[in-house]
């Protein structure tokens, strides 16, 4: 296949596309890998271009020699940094005995890993929330069983701050229900026809 008919092929795929020769230097790249990858160009070698990492220039001759495709994590470096799953394929060098090469597809992950992150500190700052509490009814009740057994006056005060720990936990915990209701909801489909 002509470079530039492999150029116009690529082109036309929305994700980054990457196509290497035997030696690991650049064929060809689409117009979305040049904008993630800034030192890309034709005869660079992939080292230079996307990656130094020793583990990714591994993975690309073990493809070359096995012809098995693989994947690969692979962080730009550039701007706020992108995280991409990185398909690696073998293309050409078959029965008619062509130098191989390699197609390197870049799926972003960076807005899944971001929401990832972005829940952990959601359910870390909601268990902060709900375990201070229950530590404040936790000693309540310990007061009540000990020191305070024979004082109604005390019984009163502690059972009051007791009632109002208790209902922001019931407020956490619905709030954390509506919640949960939306993104249900966000993924149902609609059941309404309409003209």
């Amino acid at each position: 296949m002509e470079t530039e008919t492999l150029v116009e092929i690529i082109d036309a795929i929305c994700v980054p596309v990457v196509v290497l020769d035997h030696e690991l230097r650049v064929v060809a790249a689409n117009g979305s890998a040049r904008k993630v990858f800034a030192d890309l160009s034709t005869g660079v070698a992939v080292s230079k271009a996307i990656s130094r990492k020793r583990s990714f220039i591994s993975r690309l001759g073990q493809v070359l020699q096995d012809r098995a495709e693989r994947r690969v994590t692979v962080k730009t470096k550039q701007g706020f940094g992108q995280e991409f799953s990185t398909t690696i394929k073998p293309l050409g060098a078959g029965k008619d005995g062509g130098a191989p090469m390699l197609v390197l597809t870049f799926e972003d992950r960076s807005a899944l890993k971001d929401v990832k992150a972005m829940r952990s500190d959601f359910v870390a700052n909601v268990s902060h929330e709900i375990r201070s509490p229950l530590t404040a009814i936790s000693g309540f009740i310990e007061t009540l069983q000990g020191a305070a057994r024979d004082d109604p006056q005390a019984q009163v005060h502690f059972l009051g701050l007791m009632a109002k720990e208790t209902a922001r936990m019931v407020d956490l915990v619905s709030d954390l229900l509506s919640l949960s209701q939306v993104e249900v909801k966000q993924r149902r489909r609609p059941k309404k026809i309409v003209d």
